[in-house]
């Protein structure tokens, strides 16, 4: 698998939020949202914003899931704490202290990274906490931070944090499993408030990622910047019936979705829509990979199985996705590799490169 995930929170609103994410926690827009200028490049970003009154408990939560993943878990996401940064700094109950990122087993934590007070790290599994970066994230500004953890038991585990590229905590020969299998399947992060308090954390250009497969996918792939590319015009193909008009690019390039607002449709297994998107944002950078972000929903019934489609040249390359129920949400494909050579995209390559689906049955 490797790369599993990543987003931008470029292209989607906080309604949509849970298509893409497991999300727990307040519903307010005023406390949370994505915001426009919120990003680290004037982009949109993810706004979490809890206040507490008179009462103590858990702020929101970032969650994702996934199938069984194997035993290494890596994540990586830009990071700004805009007020108080580590309420509860020297808890070592997951439960009362402020989560950044953890790594959990069917909603049970191997471990989890506390922010403390000062802005640095402890990573802890369990009640037991294994270590402590060096260096320290700043309030108000926004920081890079990768975690890697490989789940083991008996001392046969590790821990790696990275802040903004450099190595702020290296463990070897610990005890990184909680439960009897060594697996995870899910990421999570979580605030943690006092009377009071209030707490705004902002998230941007995150990845997720298990360390399996071929390099450099199968580690830290440092600092990223994720991007967002929606269809300039239509491709070579074009199957599918737009709702009005006759381009199917201006029925699916809104930012946000607009649900049944403008739309294309198939009844038919086979057909395919392929579209233009914009060059790489970054002259002279290869992408790391390339997904397909489906925003879906069948309103017929019977069989419907989608998959989204790189077209490299004249050929048309799926991958399947989740197939479509009957409210709208997020279907994603993973195009790690360029599939016409099974080699890392080049920019040149995802230039000339469409993308879009297809109806498989």
């Amino acid at each position: 698998m490797a790369l599993l995930f990543f987003d931008s929170f470029d292209h989607y609103n906080y309604a949509q939020l849970t298509s893409k994410w497991m999300y727990a926690g307040g519903t307010s827009s005023d406390f949370s949202d994505i915001v426009a200028g919120l990003g680290r490049r004037g982009t949109y970003g993810l706004k979490m914003r809890t206040h507490r009154g008179t009462l103590i408990g858990i702020g929101h939560v970032l969650e994702k899931q996934f199938v069984t993943s194997g035993n290494t878990f890596i994540a990586g996401f830009a990071f700004k704490c805009v007020t108080a940064l580590g309420l509860n700094p020297s808890s070592t109950s997951e439960g009362s202290a402020c989560v950044i990122s953890a790594v959990q087993n069917i909603g049970v934590s191997h471990v989890w990274f506390r922010i403390n007070g000062d802005g640095t790290i402890t990573a802890l599994c369990g009640s037991t906490a294994l270590g402590t970066t060096i260096t320290a994230v700043t309030q108000g500004v926004y920081a890079y931070i990768e975690t890697k953890v490989v789940i083991a038991a008996a001392a046969a585990g590790s821990v790696v944090i990275r802040i903004n590229g450099s190595v702020a905590l290296n463990l070897t020969g610990v005890t990184t499993q909680v439960g009897a299998t060594a697996v995870w399947t899910g990421f999570y992060s979580r605030q943690r408030l006092s009377a009071g308090t209030q707490q705004e954390w902002n998230y941007d250009d995150f990845y997720l990622s298990d360390g399996s497969g071929a390099a450099p996918w199968n580690d830290l792939l440092g600092d990223c910047r994720v991007e967002v590319g929606m269809p300039t015009a239509e491709g070579a193909v074009s199957d599918w019936a737009p709702l009005s008009g006759t381009n199917n690019a201006d029925m699916v390039k809104e930012i946000p979705a607009d649900n049944d607002t403008s739309y294309v449709s198939s009844l038919t297994p086979g057909h395919t829509d392929t579209y233009d998107v914009p060059d790489s944002p970054v002259a002279g950078s290869d992408p790391s990979a390339v997904q397909v972000s489906l925003f879906t929903r069948k309103e017929e019934a019977g069989l419907c199985n989608l998959a989204a489609v790189a077209r490299i040249g004249s050929t048309n390359y799926p991958v399947p996705v989740i197939n479509p129920g009957g409210t709208y949400s997020y279907r994603m494909a993973l195009f790690q590799t360029n599939p016409a050579t099974g080699l890392a995209w080049t920019e040149a390559e995802y230039n000339a490169a469409q993308f879009g689906f297809t109806r498989a049955s």
